[in-house]
């Protein structure tokens, strides 16, 4: 991404609905495994995550863009490494818990399934592994272009190819499901009707009304999520764990 993209990112990562819902939606389906000696963020981008992480535990973060870790330092977190999710700077077995949000659908990762026995290799027996990408191809659009997607997943596949790598996965669903029908408006409409200037991601803010309406709609599927899996969504999310010896 360009500075552009990550200085948005940093400015609105603690307020905009998406990552505010997107969070709770997380700590939804991490439900029970939240706090962890060792937590490692792969591709934490500017730390809003990884500096709620740190709360539950002792937390790392690594990502490629040297930008987005500058931003992270100005959260005052510490813990970071200049690393690609294909070669992890730690010794096999390290954490306890890893996060893995929005990485592996990205130009720069080669081999997903390699990437993913990585993330394997360094989290311990026993330990889990949460990762979400952008779902179904067919939403590809400006934002895409925007952030370098390579790939948008289905959850059958993440499933596959997490499991391929070898973890159990314990759980698999779509994410974001109540705002898709107006997700994929959007991307009809883009061709024809520009919705919002070339080369812009969908992470802006916009008005303030609308933005505690989207906030309030994630949050509610948040606790919906919780308990059951979703048929369809934006976002491919599965919940795996490293097989115990």
């Amino acid at each position: 991404m360009n500075l552009d993209e990550y200085t948005r990112m940093y400015v609105s990562e603690d307020t905009h609905w998406w990552y505010v819902g997107m969070r709770d939606i997380t700590a939804s389906i991490l439900n029970g495994h939240l706090s962890a000696p060792r937590i490692l963020d792969v591709g934490c981008g500017t730390g809003g995550l990884l500096a709620r992480l740190q709360e539950n535990g002792w937390a790392a973060g690594v990502d490629l863009s040297d930008v987005a870790l500058q931003f992270a330092q100005q959260r005052g977190l510490r813990h970071l490494a200049d690393a690609s999710i294909e070669a992890l700077p730690f010794k096999s077995e390290s954490f306890d818990m890893l996060t893995c949000m929005d990485v592996l659908y990205h130009l720069r990762v080669q081999e997903d399934i390699a990437a993913l026995r990585e993330c394997h290799r360094v989290l311990k027996p026993g330990g889990w592994f949460l990762i979400k990408v952008p779902a179904f191809e067919a939403l590809r659009g400006e934002h895409d272009r925007t952030v370098h997607t390579r790939h948008r997943y289905t959850v059958e596949e993440l499933r596959g190819k997490v499991e391929a790598a070898g973890f159990r996965v314990e759980r698999a669903t779509y994410a974001n499901t109540f705002l898709l029908p107006v997700a994929a408006a959007k991307r009809i409409l883009e061709p024809v009707i520009p919705l919002a200037p070339t080369g812009s991601s969908d992470v802006a803010m916009g008005p303030p009304w609308l933005n505690r309406i989207l906030t309030h709609v994630l949050r509610t599927e948040a606790r919906l999520v919780k308990h059951v899996d979703l048929p369809v969504g934006l976002t491919a999310v599965a919940l795996a764990q490293r097989p115990a010896r």
